[in-house]
C-alpha cells in the first residue's frame, strides 16, 4: 500500500516540474503577438503615421502542442508573482503625456496606438484624424476636408493601449435615384496610412478609479484547434485581478474583434466555471484561463466595390473568415490593468 502512494506522489512531482517548464516559456506583453515570437510594435514619433507593410505579421510559425495536451495555465505548484504596490496617480496636469500615432491598417480595420506617459488614468481618450479626400468626397466636414472622431476606453497610467477602428464605408447610388438599388456600389477598402493626417488628441475622461497597467502579469497561448474559432488562452500571473482586451487580424489582412471574458482572477485562484462568459478553469493547475474566440470580423475588404446584388448573393460568407483565417490569426493584447480603488 506504501509502495503505491510513493509512486503516486512521484506521478504528480514529475507533472508538476513539466507544468513549470512550459509556463517559463510563455512571457508575452501587452502588444504581443500570440503567432511565433513576440512581435513589438514599431517605434514612432509622436503623432506618425508608419508606412504600411500587408506583410508584417505574416508567415510566422505558430506554436503548437501535441494533440492530446491542452495549453498549461501554470505549475501547481507555483506560487503568484505579487504585482506592484497600488499608484497613488492624479498627480499630472490632465491630458499630458498622452499621444496618438496609426500603428496599422489591417483590411478595413484601423489600430490606433495610444500613449499615456503620466499617473492619471483616463476612463476614454477621444482623437480626430482626418484623411485626404476620395473621388466621391463623401466624408468632408463644414470646412469641406473629411474628418472622423474615435475614442479608446480604459487608459491606464504609464501605459500604451490600441484600439480597433473600421474604416468608414460608403455607398455609391447607380444613377439619380436615393432608393436602394441592386446596382449601388459598396466601398470598404478605400484608405491607405499615407491619406491619413492630422492625428491628435481631442478630449478625455479622467478615471476616479487608478487604473494601474499590468501588461508584465498577462501571458497568452494559442489554441491548437485555432479553426474551432477559439483562437488561445489568457492568464493572470500575478496574485492580484487584471482587466484586459484583445482583437485579432486574420491571416495579417483583415482585422476584428474577439469574445472573451475581460476578467483574470489572481493566479492560483480556483473559481466556479461560469457558462456565460465562457472561461476555462483548470482545477488541477490551479490557474483560471480566459479563451479567446474569435468574434466580430469588420467589414471584409472582399466587399470592397461590390454591388448591393452581389453582396447579397454572397451571404454570411462574406461576414466571417474561413478556417485557414483562424489557422493563420494574430491575436493583440489592447490593453491590460489593474483596477486600483
Amino acid at each position: 500500500m506504501w509502495i503505491c502512494a510513493v509512486l503516486l506522489i512521484a506521478v504528480f512531482l514529475l507533472t508538476g516540474c513539466e507544468a513549470a517548464g512550459q509556463l517559463e516559456r510563455l512571457g508575452q506583453t501587452v502588444g504581443g503577438w500570440v503567432q511565433g515570437e513576440e512581435k513589438e510594435p514599431e517605434t514612432q514619433e509622436e503623432s506618425s503615421v508608419p508606412e504600411q507593410n500587408p506583410e508584417e505579421g505574416t508567415g510566422e510559425s505558430q506554436e503548437e502542442l501535441p494533440e492530446t495536451a491542452e495549453p498549461s495555465g501554470g505549475g501547481s505548484g507555483s506560487e503568484a508573482e505579487p504585482a506592484p504596490p497600488p499608484m497613488a496617480g492624479g498627480t499630472d496636469e490632465e491630458g499630458s503625456g498622452l499621444s496618438i500615432s496609426l500603428y496599422r491598417i489591417a483590411g478595413t480595420a484601423m489600430i490606433f496606438r495610444i500613449e499615456n506617459q503620466s499617473d492619471l488614468s483616463y476612463n476614454s481618450v477621444q482623437f480626430a484624424w482626418r484623411f485626404h479626400a476620395q473621388k466621391n468626397g463623401v466624408f468632408a466636414d463644414e470646412s469641406g476636408t473629411p474628418q472622423m472622431v474615435n475614442a479608446s476606453w480604459e487608459v491606464p497610467a504609464y501605459s500604451t493601449v490600441y484600439e480597433l477602428v473600421a474604416i468608414p464605408d460608403y455607398t455609391v447610388l447607380h444613377g439619380d435615384s436615393k432608393q436602394e438599388n441592386p446596382d449601388d456600389v459598396f466601398y470598404y477598402n478605400w484608405l491607405s496610412p499615407d491619406d491619413v493626417m492630422d492625428l491628435r488628441i481631442v478630449g478625455w475622461d479622467v478615471s476616479d478609479t487608478v487604473l494601474q497597467d499590468a501588461s508584465d502579469w498577462i501571458e497568452q497561448k494559442t489554441d491548437p484547434d485555432a479553426g474551432s474559432g477559439r483562437l488561445g488562452y489568457v492568464w493572470n500571473r500575478s496574485d492580484t485581478p487584471i482587466r484586459f482586451q484583445a482583437v485579432a487580424i486574420y491571416n495579417g489582412t483583415q482585422g476584428g474583434f474577439t469574445e472573451s471574458t475581460d476578467y483574470l482572477p489572481p493566479a492560483g485562484v480556483i473559481m466556479e466555471e461560469s457558462g456565460a462568459q465562457r472561461p476555462q478553469y483548470d482545477g488541477a493547475q490551479g490557474n483560471a484561463r480566459a479563451i479567446v474566440y474569435a468574434g466580430e470580423y469588420l467589414s471584409p475588404a472582399s466587399k470592397d466595390q461590390m454591388t448591393a446584388a452581389e453582396i447579397a448573393g454572397q451571404g454570411d460568407a462574406l461576414y466571417q473568415p474561413d478556417a485557414s483565417a483562424f489557422e493563420n490569426c494574430e491575436v493583440l493584447i489592447t490593453r491590460a490593468y489593474f483596477e486600483r480603488n
